[in-house]
């Protein structure tokens, strides 16, 4: 006998809730058809003069997860250590997000929000993606300079100035 495969029930729930306040035309929407049902939300975050990819990832664990995309730092030059330094500092400072870079060097910012399928709300998702959202904004500047290349990311006419609404 196959193994049931989990439903994906945050994933609708948040598109819905996009649609009823209007913000759907702000986000590019992929889905998987795999065992984890993952549906993702993309959108590009305007900062400064750059423009960060903006995701909200659901699926079916009980975890939502925010990310943004910030740019990429040389794994094999003494800059790294320096930078995981930067790195540890933030993290230490905000409980919300965590800063971390991937083995081959992308700087990701993630934010993960626990939700059973009854239990799970839309506008908490939207209100942590705002909050990482205005970090960005008031801190991207001082992120670059530790960064080897910032994230610029070239996507359709979608943007987005996200609002907790």
């Amino acid at each position: 006998m196959a193994e049931e495969i989990r439903k994906n029930n945050k994933g609708p729930l948040f598109q819905k809730y996009l649609e009823e306040k209007n913000m759907t035309s702000a986000f590019e929407r992929q889905q998987s058809n795999d065992s984890t049902q993952k549906m993702i939300f993309m959108t590009a975050i305007p900062v400064g003069n750059h423009r960060l990819l903006g995701t909200i990832i659901t699926d079916n664990t009980m975890f939502v997860i925010t990310r943004f995309h910030l740019g990429y730092v040389n794994r094999k030059d003494g800059h790294y250590d320096a930078f995981m330094h930067y790195l540890a500092e933030v993290n230490a400072r905000h409980a919300l997000f965590k800063m971390l870079v991937t083995e081959d060097g992308r700087v990701f910012i993630d934010s993960c929000c626990p939700f059973l399928d009854e239990s799970f709300d839309p506008f908490s998702v939207n209100v942590t993606f705002s909050l990482v959202v205005d970090f960005l904004q008031n801190n991207y500047e001082e992120v670059l300079k530790h960064l080897d290349r910032p994230e610029n990311l070239v996507v359709s006419q979608k943007t987005l100035i996200f609002a907790a609404n």
